[in-house]
């Protein structure tokens, strides 16, 4: 399989749920921009130390594998969410690339 991209985290599409349990529609959202923006930042030459001066300079915006790892978000019933799923099909594929470019990008 390949490498997932941000290109594919900006295509990702995901089925709406509607009176069964989903994800918050608005925080996953905002957890694939932060994604997308990570693997971009690989994509186009950033290091792994850059990744971790976000996180002491308290910007926060990009992510480790970690964080993809143990995000959690708010589950709707009554409002329209995504299908947990495919959510977290997505943020396995994520953790994965993630996994290869903190191992190579050093």
């Amino acid at each position: 399989m390949a490498m997932t991209t941000s290109h594919d985290v900006l295509e990702s599409r995901f089925h709406p749920t509607r009176l069964r349990p989903g994800y918050s529609v608005d925080e996953v959202d905002d957890f694939l921009d932060r994604c997308r923006a990570t693997l971009d930042h690989y994509e186009t030459g950033g290091t792994a130390a850059a990744v971790s001066l976000t996180k002491t300079s308290g910007t926060g915006g990009l992510l480790t594998a970690a964080e993809v790892r143990t995000v959690t978000f708010p589950t709707t019933r009554w409002r329209e969410g995504y299908a947990m799923e495919e959510v977290d099909d997505l943020l396995d594929q994520v953790d994965s690339a993630l996994v290869r470019w903190e191992t190579v990008a050093r």
